[in-house]
Formats: structure tokens, C-alpha cells, sequence
């Protein structure tokens, strides 16, 4: 298994012989969209920095893509517009689905908690919670875990806070890597809506066998932790060795 970290939430990972582009958002830097921020100084157009390598890279040889959510800065319309409209594509619920085909997608595909194979491999929707409470979340959002008889369970938590979904999530399939969205977004209207760096601390402590992957990290306006930060935060709290922190554009290996 390879992971690469794009930028943001996107990933290009390859698992049990496909490779599946994650929650592309290929905007421009400075493009995209203007979240709330409660820095009014932040309130400036993400994505923050620049891809880390051309749309063409990124989109060569895929073989399917997944979405774990509609939002802005997971798949949007233009980045739709970037990529193949006949491949492959993996949603959370019908809603999703409608929006996706509307903008071309020909195969739009609606995972479920039972699992979908596609290849070898299975992709099995999961809980997530994208708020620190229901009432504050930001609508529906997903985890997906990725099986096969030759790798390792890959759990990607999406768009959640550390919650009781989560620990069941983790408990349920015991994945030798957990990929989490931490940078610590926060919306003056709604408050922090995905993980920050107690939260990564609560996965290593629940889950003490996976290997952590820091990802959605300093490209959105209203991002509260830095890759720096995380890393000062895991090295001091005993839980370094378990958490990776890739830059844009590096690649782990996972045997």
C-alpha cells in the first residue's frame, strides 16, 4: 500500500492493485473557497498553498475516485470538471451522487456499511462526525475502511472529531493505518468541525497498533494546527513513533 499526500484532504493511494484518487480539490491556490474564520486577518481564499506537483501527475493511471463528502474543499465543480468523467466514483449517500452526476460523472457509486468491492480490494462506509456535536456539525460526512486479502486495513476517518463512532470504527476493523483530518478547522458559527491534536492523541491512546497519518493539514483559512505544532505535540505527549506527518507530495509505504 502506498499513500501519497496531495494536499489538503486529497490522497492518491494504491491498494490491492488500484489506484484511487481521495476528495480531489485541485483548485489554484487562492481560488477557491472563503470559509468563515474566527481570524478575521484569515479570511482569505483557500486553498492556502499551491499543489504540489501538476493536475496531470496527479491524475495519471487512476483507476477509480472517492469521495467522502461534498465539500468545497473535498471535490468541487471545477475539479470535477478536471478529471475523467467516465471513471469510477465512490460517494457516501444519494445526495452526493445526484450532485456528481449533474456535474458529468457517468458511474457514480454509492458505498455502503456492508462494503463495495471494486478489484480486490473493499470499501466499507463508516460513522463520522464532522462537529463537535450533531447539532453542529456540518451535515453528513463519512469514514471509509479499505480491505484486501493482500494489505493491510487502511481506515480513512474523513471529516470527524474524536467521538464514540470513531473508537467503534477503530475497535471494528482494527486497521494497521488510521489516515486522520486534523488540522483543527473551526467555524466561528459552528466551532471546531474535525480533529486537533487531543484528538489524534485520543486515536494513538485507543488504538496503540495502527500507524496515524496526519492529513488536511495547513491548506484551508481556518485551520488551527500546523504539521510543526502536531509534531511537538505527539513527540512530547509519547506517541511520535506512531504518528506520520507527510509533507505535499510525499509517499508512505505500508507493507
Amino acid at each position: 500500500m502506498h499513500i501519497r499526500q496531495i494536499r489538503n484532504a486529497t490522497l492518491v493511494i494504491d491498494y490491492a492493485g488500484s489506484r484511487l484518487l481521495v476528495d480531489p480539490w485541485l483548485e489554484e491556490k487562492g481560488t477557491g473557497m472563503l470559509a468563515t474564520s474566527p481570524w478575521p486577518e484569515r479570511n482569505v481564499p483557500s486553498p492556502l498553498v499551491d499543489l504540489p506537483c501538476s493536475v496531470e501527475e496527479i491524475r495519471a493511471d487512476i483507476d477509480a475516485v472517492l469521495v467522502t463528502h461534498v465539500h468545497a474543499d473535498h471535490f468541487e465543480e471545477h475539479t470535477a470538471a478536471l478529471l475523467d468523467h467516465a471513471l469510477p466514483l465512490f460517494v457516501q449517500n444519494e445526495a452526493d451522487r445526484a450532485t456528481i452526476a449533474a456535474w458529468g460523472f457517468s458511474d457514480v457509486r454509492i458505498l455502503t456499511d456492508r462494503g463495495t468491492t471494486f478489484g480486490q480490494l473493499t470499501l466499507t462506509r463508516v460513522p463520522a462526525q464532522h462537529g463537535l456535536t450533531p447539532a453542529t456539525d456540518c451535515g453528513p460526512a463519512s469514514g471509509v475502511v479499505f480491505t484486501a486479502a493482500t494489505e493491510p486495513t487502511l481506515y480513512l476517518a474523513g471529516d470527524t472529531v474524536w467521538y464514540e463512532g470513531v473508537a467503534a470504527n477503530l475497535e471494528r476493523f482494527r486497521p494497521s493505518v488510521t489516515v486522520l483530518n486534523c488540522c483543527g478547522a473551526t467555524l466561528r458559527s459552528r466551532g471546531r468541525i474535525i480533529m486537533d491534536e487531543e484528538d489524534v492523541l485520543a486515536v494513538c491512546q485507543a488504538a496503540p497498533w495502527t500507524r496515524v497519518v496526519a492529513s488536511h493539514m495547513e491548506a484551508v483559512n481556518h485551520g488551527n494546527i500546523s504539521r510543526e505544532y502536531l509534531r511537538t505535540f505527539v513527540d512530547r505527549l509519547g506517541v511520535g513513533e506512531q504518528v506520520l506527518i507527510p509533507a505535499d507530495g510525499e509517499t508512505l509505504e505500508f507493507t
